[in-house]
């Protein structure tokens, strides 16, 4: 499986959660500034993409770095990094950096990343937890126990059950959002399943 790693220039991660992501991917990419926080983790980034303006002048880039210029100013960093990886091939990306400090931003990566993820299988990891967006049928999490767990949909969402979870659903339907906040897996198989709608899932790395 090929993963390419996506270092945004939101507030860096603890060093421990990006050696991890580093460790699942075969590619890194960094959006615009996110070179900055690749150089302070010594990752040297196959690409660098963006129209530049969130990258110092001085700055020295590794040769192995192959930098893509994008000066489209209708689109962020991150819808342009994530065009780029259209060509790559990927069957999966994890987004690093994404979300904190300025709001605007934030809620913008968000739904920027939710749009995507309906092309790409799509992870953002923060400090706390894993982000990943569902798709209708049913997910499976495995050897989880002690976990928490939220889920929520800006929109409807119709026939949800959860099952091996402290707080189960069944067939729930909601006509406008949904928010189930810490919840937490207490069985080995915990099931998550839908029939219609966007769900998002938020994984804490411990219990």
């Amino acid at each position: 499986m090929k993963r390419i790693l996506i270092v945004a220039n939101g507030p860096k991660l603890e060093s421990k959660i990006m050696r991890r992501a580093l460790d699942e991917c075969q590619l890194v990419v960094a959006a615009d500034g996110g070179i900055a926080a690749c150089q302070q983790a010594g990752i040297e980034p196959d690409y660098l993409v963006g129209d530049m303006d969130s990258v110092a002048s001085d700055m020295l880039l590794s040769k192995n770095t192959k930098k893509i210029y994008n000066p489209d100013q209708e689109s962020t960093d991150m819808q342009k990094v994530l065009n780029f990886t259209r060509g790559l091939a990927a069957d999966e990306i994890i987004v690093v950096n994404a979300f904190g400090g300025r709001a605007d931003h934030t809620f913008a990566n968000y739904l920027i990343l939710e749009e995507f993820s309906r092309e790409f299988s799509l992870q953002v990891y923060d400090d706390i937890g894993r982000l990943s967006f569902l798709r209708p049928g049913r997910t499976v999490l495995a050897n989880q126990v002690g976990k928490i767990v939220s889920l929520w949909a800006f929109s409807g969402v119709e026939d949800l059950n959860l099952n091996g979870f402290k707080y189960n659903l069944i067939e729930k339907n909601t006509a406008t959002h949904f928010l189930g906040i810490s919840n937490e897996i207490v069985k080995d198989k915990a099931t998550i399943e839908f029939k219609k709608g966007k769900l998002a899932l938020y994984l804490h790395w411990e219990g």
